[in-house]
């Protein structure tokens, strides 16, 4: 990957490690009837950044740092990223073309052994190309063994009495509108199946849709039901990269109503 940008001169960037986190502009908040909803600022508003690991002998790791922090106080931290060959910013982003980012954080340089040496490095992308997917949710079948499935009773048990003086009281059940059901499961995706995840996150957003096949006859447990779900795709977590082709990935559904 070569970095670019004001008063400084091109350089290989050689990424090691690679995290990338996608923010979508949405705020999610539990109403009181029991359900999820959620406010959406817009596409524009989203955050998609990356934390990548460098390593290398330790004039490369100074040099890096030095061009960086010279970017930073004479160019507004804003760099080129180009001939990118691997997804530090997800799976569904054209790394075809070059990427403006902006640098959010220099890690501190750490010594790993006699001549080996690495630094953390944040970039938020400025802006970017997305590649074409079909709008499908992935075919999700093989769900690891920690999911977790289950709807949360959404009810109020309280106790009145007729005066101040009685003893035991009344036992008064209020019940809300919905129960609430919540999905969590963990994957193992090849590269074209987060691209279509991470593609699918960015377009349907918060809004509601048929309850695809995640691996689990209750999704939302039991008392959720199998038949007629509708759900809401609250988050996408890239939990770790496992080889060059497959990532684990979490996932958390919410029930729509």
């Amino acid at each position: 990957m070569i970095i670019s940008g004001a008063n400084i001169t091109a350089f290989e960037l050689k990424v090691m490690e690679y995290t990338p986190k996608i923010e979508l502009s949405i705020n999610w908040f539990k109403m009181g009837n029991g359900s999820f909803d959620a406010s959406d600022r817009g596409v524009n508003n989203d955050h998609i950044t990356t934390e990548i690991d460098v390593l290398g002998v330790e004039s490369y790791i100074d040099n890096i740092i030095s061009n960086l922090y010279d970017n930073r106080i004479n160019g507004d931290a804003i760099l080129t990223l180009s001939e990118i060959n691997a997804p530090i910013f997800g799976h569904h982003i054209d790394y075809t073309e070059s990427v403006t980012v902006v640098l959010e954080a220099i890690g501190g340089k750490k010594q790993n052994s006699l001549k080996e040496f690495a630094v953390s490095l944040s970039f938020r992308a400025v802006n970017v190309s997305f590649k074409s997917f079909s709008l499908a949710f992935p075919d999700l079948s093989c769900v690891m063994s920690s999911a977790v499935s289950y709807t949360a009773q959404n009810f109020k048990i309280s106790t009145s009495y007729n005066n101040q003086f009685s003893s035991g009281g009344v036992i008064n059940s209020s019940t809300f509108d919905n129960d609430s059901g919540l999905f969590i499961g963990e994957y193992q995706l090849d590269y074209q199946e987060m691209g279509e995840l991470l593609n699918y996150q960015r377009i349907q957003r918060a809004f509601s849709f048929s309850m695809p096949n995640v691996g689990k006859e209750y999704p939302f447990g039991i008392l959720g039901g199998n038949t007629n779900l509708s759900g809401r795709l609250k988050e996408v977590n890239i939990l770790n990269r496992i080889s060059f082709n497959l990532f684990e990935v979490e996932i958390m559904i919410v029930q729509e109503f």
